[in-house]
């Protein structure tokens, strides 16, 4: 996962939308970085907040081997008591993505506009592959265009481009300073800014978080995953096949 893309910005915004709707959630901090804990520890979010800053990957093969280090590692994170928990990983390859891959049920993952965001994605998907090859399939993904400013063309384009990556396209989260502001005085933007385009962004992508953890009746990924394959195909990149929507 590449830095820069909004990452504990959506983990702290989703995990407080998902707890305004009466569940408990917990959000896990396992970047060292601790962005989420020191925001977390202003106490004016609706979440509790564990920090976990787990260690670095320095070789995937050797995680994915070491049943011993994968254990530990996963049984750090289920000692979190809630109905739903949020791990915000670290902006790289690292210990805490295997063991999260390992038990969690689905993986968020926010993605930028530019090329760089996308290759990094694609090598993050890399990654969700090897756990699937262990977990029979599982985890789901789903990606997350964020920072967007619609205005450009790598914005307008983003959807399009990520479709390229064969996984399902959750609702985009735009560049907006009401997020920065919010952070800075450690609210969430449903406190911050109610009814704000940004906040029904935030809201939208708790809907499908809780439609696919079995919270609500929202489009599960099977849906969203036919809509990528549509937009790809829209592009250019294959023609529809029958059933699916145009």
């Amino acid at each position: 996962m590449k830095g820069g893309v909004g990452k504990t910005t959506i983990a702290v915004n989703l995990a407080c939308a998902l707890a305004s709707q009466n569940i408990d959630v917990a959000l896990v901090d396992a970047d060292i970085q601790a962005t989420a804990s020191e925001w977390i520890a202003l106490g004016k979010l609706p979440i509790t907040g564990y920090a976990i800053p787990l260690e670095s990957l320095h070789s995937v093969r050797r995680w994915f081997e070491s049943e011993e280090r994968i254990r530990r590692l996963v049984n750090q994170m289920l000692t979190v008591k809630a109905d739903i928990e949020v791990i915000d990983l670290p902006p790289h390859l690292s210990g805490s993505a295997v063991a999260s891959l390992a038990v969690c049920d689905l993986v968020v993952i926010p993605c930028g506009a530019s090329a760089a965001d996308i290759s990094a994605t694609a090598k993050t998907l890399e990654l969700v592959e090897r756990a699937r090859e262990i977990r029979s399939g599982h985890p789901p993904v789903l990606i997350v265009p964020t920072r967007i400013d619609w205005r450009t063309g790598a914005g307008r384009a983003i959807e399009s481009a990520l479709a390229q990556l064969g996984e399902p396209i959750g609702s985009g989260i735009a560049q907006r300073v009401s997020f920065a502001d919010s952070l800075s005085i450690g609210e969430w933007i449903g406190q911050y800014a109610p009814d704000s385009p940004g906040h029904h962004e935030i809201e939208n992508l708790a809907e499908i978080v809780r439609g696919v953890l079995g919270e609500s009746n929202a489009p599960d990924l099977r849906d969203l995953a036919e809509q990528a394959r549509t937009a790809e195909a829209e592009a250019g990149g294959l023609e529809p096949e029958p059933g699916m929507a145009t």
